[in-house]
């Protein structure tokens, strides 16, 4: 993984303990855990592998932004993820592989990436409601016409393995990714 600092993130961020607060939040931890200040060797222990860098201009606008770039350890496939912090131990996720979105982490989540084909958003929400979830939020955005598109969908409740299985089937879908809140 890498972690890329921008802005006052950058300046501040590992003195003041930014850094550690990242790879934790990515362990799963809260804000007022206590093992937050070995979590950086709690990550290694767990086989993380973690370089930081110093960006020069978040691509997020924001000045307390990360991007975090995770390459699967079986796949190899890396995806880019833009954070930025609200305070108090608010983070929200801003932009994923260049698609912006807006993930608070309140809910649980599916992000669908997939070409840009009619019916794809009618197979994949078909797909949602069978499995019995409730769709709380939606956006969809695409690169260009027929091109790569990111559907990000909030849920009212936690979506299971089947219906990730079920949505990968959909031709035009390439992955399925869930994410859960802690």
């Amino acid at each position: 993984m890498i972690c890329t600092l921008y802005d006052s993130f950058a300046l501040t961020g590992r003195g003041h303990g930014t850094d550690r607060a990242l790879i934790g939040g990515l362990l799963g931890m809260e804000s007022h855990d206590p093992r937050l200040v070995h979590s950086l060797e709690l990550a290694e222990e767990a086989g993380l592998k973690i370089e930081w860098e110093v960006g020069e201009e978040s691509p997020a606008g924001h000045p307390n932004a990360v991007r975090l770039r995770l390459t699967g350890s079986v796949t190899g496939i890396s995806t880019d993820i833009h954070a930025i912090s609200e305070g108090g131990g608010q983070v929200a996720i801003v932009m994923i592989d260049d698609f912006s979105v807006r993930l608070t982490g309140l809910y649980p989540a599916l992000l669908v990436f997939h070409r840009d084909a009619a019916g794809v958003i009618a197979k994949v929400t078909t797909a949602v409601a069978a499995g019995g979830c409730n769709i709380a939020r939606m956006e969809v955005a695409r690169q260009s016409r027929g091109q790569k598109a990111l559907m990000v969908m909030e849920l009212d409740q936690s979506p299971g393995p089947e219906m990730a299985e079920e949505i990968n089937n959909v031709s035009e879908v390439y992955r399925v990714r869930t994410v859960l809140p802690e």
